[in-house]
């Protein structure tokens, strides 16, 4: 819903800005990360309802760093973005916390969906 925070993770700046520019239009507000441990450091000084994270990053990626991000916080949203496609790949994010998949590139009007859904 309009207001709420979302952390951007993701190593490619085009994404970043292009979901930046897409959602803070739609009123949402966000915060945008390179890395898993940017996105780590930026989770412990801030409160996100959202989180849409790559999979594949230097450093800490995405499968661990949506891990950690469970560990700490059981009720925030974390949605994945990836280019991998594969049912294994998918059910490794969804073991590691993962509340949705979406395979880049992907519909933004189907990201949306997600983020207006009500959470049960």
């Amino acid at each position: 819903m309009p207001g709420e925070r979302i952390l951007i993770v993701d190593d490619e700046p085009s994404l970043r800005r292009a979901l930046r520019a897409t959602l803070t239009a739609l009123g949402f507000e966000t915060t945008e990360a390179a890395t898993g441990e940017q996105a780590l450091a930026l989770h412990g000084s801030g409160r996100f309802d959202f989180v849409l994270l790559d999979v594949n990053m230097p450093g800490i990626g995405g499968i661990e760093t949506c891990r950690e991000l469970r560990r700490r916080e059981h009720n925030l949203q974390i949605l994945i973005l990836s280019v991998r496609d594969r049912k294994e790949d998918k059910a490794i994010a969804f073991q590691a916390g993962a509340d949705a998949y979406f395979t880049k590139p992907f519909s933004i009007s189907d990201l949306l969906a997600r983020l207006r859904a009500p959470i049960a």
